[in-house]
């Protein structure tokens, strides 16, 4: 789904690697410079350099609906406070159905859809009165109706309560499910490798190791949350164990 061959875009330099459908890769700049560039990259599909692929076709400038960039603390960046609930669900729907702001039946038939899912209220409440919880389950759904390829989550646990935590590993183990590719770009690690399937670390902007989920537990003692990943999932080796570990907690 995603592809990077020997980007290079301010401080990322030469950097390739593959994401496939329905895999969670975790990128730590070890460094915190890169990431920022990396992210200039998405957002302006121009590298200084190489290539950025998304499904096998060179990401566009601008509005790509291929992918989805959710910001850290998602609930105050990505949602519009003077819009609807329905307006902020179907917001990224327009490639798929250019009809969608005129349809009432549709937007009739995404509320019966999902109203098991999210409840039948918060239709009808504005975004201010909506709690943590709903207003995540709103952004994430947004991205279910917006079916990109891969999906890039900004330091996601960052401040993140830990009830909360749990949750955004369930609504991202949702998107897996779809086969969207799920990219966690983070400077720690803290709950970021709870659905990993590989973490890949940069140092001065290049790649310079690579772990997959079999590996994880060579990781350097100092990795500040391997202690209690180790106790808490001692035998666990897949990320559907993992998954079904936080759902039923």
């Amino acid at each position: 789904m995603l592809e990077l061959r020997a980007l290079c875009c301010g401080n990322l330099r030469d950097m390739n690697l593959q994401v496939n459908a329905g895999e969670c890769m975790v990128i730590q700049d070890m460094d915190d410079c890169a990431l920022s560039d990396f992210l200039a990259v998405l957002q302006s599909g121009q590298p200084e350099s190489g290539q950025l692929l998304v499904g096998g076709k060179p990401l566009g400038s601008g509005l790509d609906r291929s992918i989805a960039i959710v910001q850290e603390r998602p609930m105050e960046t990505m949602l519009f406070y003077s819009m609807s609930y329905m307006d902020n669900l179907c917001f990224n729907m327009d490639h798929r159905f250019p009809r969608i702001w005129l349809s009432k039946g549709m937007r009739r038939s995404i509320r019966e859809e999902y109203a098991p899912v999210l409840g039948t209220d918060v239709f009808d409440k504005r975004i201010d009165e909506l709690s943590n919880r709903q207003k995540y389950d709103l952004v994430f759904t947004r991205l279910l109706l917006q079916r990109p390829k891969v999906a890039f989550f900004i330091h996601p646990f960052k401040k993140a309560e830990v009830s909360i935590r749990s949750h955004l590993c369930e609504l991202m183990g949702r998107l897996l499910e779809k086969d969207i590719a799920v990219v966690i770009l983070a400077v720690n690690l803290a709950d970021s490798l709870a659905l990993a399937d590989r973490l890949v670390r940069l140092r001065q902007g290049s790649v310079y190791e690579t772990y997959r989920r079999e590996n994880f537990a060579k990781l350097p003692v100092n990795t500040p949350w391997l202690y209690p990943y180790q106790e808490k999932y001692p035998n666990t080796e897949r990320k559907a164990d993992i998954y079904e570990t936080f759902r039923n907690q």
